[in-house]
């Protein structure tokens, strides 16, 4: 089976985070996602289906595709059914309130020293300004 580049590498990619979902699913108890579905992730990641196929798949610089062996077809094809379901559900929605605020707090904090510090520098470059003046 050959496979677009930029399709691979996307599918790739993004199933560097399968384990990931799977334990905020499992947490979260998250309803879109079915049993079915969990058990599909807990195959591909036990199984390490996506580094298989990244050490099996051999890349054609001429037709600018990736090759892979017929016993890795399937796998390939799930994994990639699963990488774009990821892809479309929104994630802030998975993640818990209180990690959000607590993220949004500490960029206020970061903000405002920033601002502090900005501060600084100008009472510095004004009192230098003075000094060279006199």
């Amino acid at each position: 089976m050959r496979i677009n580049k930029t399709d691979f590498e996307a599918v790739m990619a993004n199933s560097e985070f399968l384990d990931y979902y799977c334990q905020l699913f499992e947490r979260n108890g998250e309803r879109s996602v079915t049993d079915t579905q969990l058990e599909k992730l807990h195959y591909l990641i036990q199984k390490q289906v996506a580094l298989t196929i990244q050490k099996n798949a051999s890349y054609s610089f001429f037709t600018q595709t990736y090759k892979l062996p017929e016993t890795l077809v399937k796998d390939y094809q799930l994994l990639a059914e699963c990488t774009e379901r990821l892809s479309k559900i929104e994630m802030d929605q998975l993640i818990p309130k209180q990690f959000i605020e607590q993220d949004f707090n500490v960029r206020v904090k970061k903000a405002s020293q920033e601002s502090q510090y900005e501060q600084l520098l100008n009472i510095m470059s004004d009192t230098f300004r003075q000094i060279k003046k006199t």
